[in-house]
C-alpha cells in the first residue's frame, strides 16, 4: 500500500468566469485582515475549507464548494466569524469582522442572488485536485517577523461558466452593493487587468489560474503573475467522498480530526 501524502488542509474553490469571455472572472481579494500576512491583497478563487462544524455535513468537495458559495455571497452586512481561521492554525488578530455594504437589499435583489447562486452551483464542473506546497520563504516575503512554517494543501477546483443573463445579474448586483462577499473583497476583473496591474494570487492558486487561462486559449496567459517558490502538482479528478480522501491522504486538519 502506497504511503499517504500529508496535507495541512483541504479546500474546494470555483473559478467563476464569463462563458462568452473566459478572460473575465469573478474572484475574491483577501484584504488587510487576512491572517496570512504575506497573502494580503492577493486574489483567491471563491470557496473554502473542509473544516469546522458546518463542514461536518459535507459529503465531498462539491458539497463544500456549494456550501461555501452560499455562505460567502450575501447582500446583507454580516459579522463573519474567524473560527475557521483559528481551526487552520492561522491565529487571527480578532474573532470576527464585518464587510461593509453600500445599500440595503430589496426582496427582488435577494431573489436575484438566490437564483444566481443556484445557477453557479449547477454550472460547476470538476477541473481537478491539485497538491500545492507553500515553503516558509514565501510566507516570509514582506513579513520579517513571520514564524509560520510552510505547508501543503489539497485543493479541488471547479470550473463555473456563467451565461450572459446570469452574468448581467452578477454585474448588476456587484455594482449596486460594491461587494457581494462577506469574507473578502469580491471583484470582477480580467486577465489583461491582472497582468497590467501585476495582481498576485494567494496560496498557490496562481498556478491553477494560469492553467485555466491557458486551457481556455486566452492570449497572454503565459504572463500570469506567479509567486516564486511555490510548487503545484495535479493529483486526480475529485473523489466521490471525503471518506475516500481520508483513505488516500493524511489530512492534518479536517472536521473529524481529534
Amino acid at each position: 500500500m502506497a504511503e499517504k501524502i500529508t496535507v495541512h488542509n483541504m479546500a474546494s474553490v470555483g473559478i467563476i468566469f464569463r462563458e462568452s469571455d473566459p478572460g473575465t472572472i469573478f474572484i475574491d481579494i483577501k484584504d488587510g485582515g487576512y491572517p496570512i500576512k504575506a497573502f494580503c491583497w492577493m486574489m483567491c478563487p471563491i470557496g473554502g475549507n473542509w473544516i469546522g462544524e458546518s463542514a461536518r455535513y459535507d459529503r465531498n468537495p462539491r458539497h463544500t464548494f456549494s456550501r461555501e458559495l452560499v455562505e460567502e455571497l450575501l447582500l446583507e452586512k454580516q459579522e463573519t466569524s474567524l473560527e475557521e481561521a483559528k481551526l487552520l492554525g492561522l491565529n487571527p488578530d480578532q474573532d470576527s469582522y464585518t464587510i461593509a455594504k453600500k445599500v440595503a437589499p430589496t426582496s427582488d435583489d435577494t431573489k436575484k442572488l438566490v437564483h444566481l447562486k443556484s445557477t453557479l452551483i449547477s454550472a460547476a464542473t470538476p477541473f481537478g485536485d491539485f497538491l500545492v506546497n507553500i515553503p516558509k520563504s514565501v510566507l516570509d516575503h514582506g513579513v520579517p517577523d513571520n514564524t509560520r512554517p510552510g505547508y501543503s494543501s489539497l485543493f479541488t477546483y471547479w470550473l463555473v461558466p456563467v451565461k450572459e443573463q446570469e452574468w448581467s445579474t452578477l454585474v448588476e448586483l456587484h455594482k449596486k452593493f460594491g461587494n457581494l462577499s462577506v469574507e473578502s473583497v469580491a471583484v470582477i476583473t480580467s486577465l489583461d487587468e491582472i497582468i497590467s496591474t501585476q495582481r498576485y494570487t494567494c496560496c498557490g492558486h496562481d498556478r491553477i489560474m494560469q492553467k485555466f487561462f491557458m486551457d481556455m486559449g486566452c492570449a497572454l496567459a503565459s504572463e500570469y503573475p506567479l509567486l516564486d517558490g511555490i510548487s503545484c502538482e495535479y493529483m486526480d479528478m475529485p473523489l466521490d467522498s471525503y471518506k475516500e480522501y481520508i483513505g488516500r491522504y493524511d489530512i492534518l486538519r479536517h472536521p473529524f480530526k481529534k
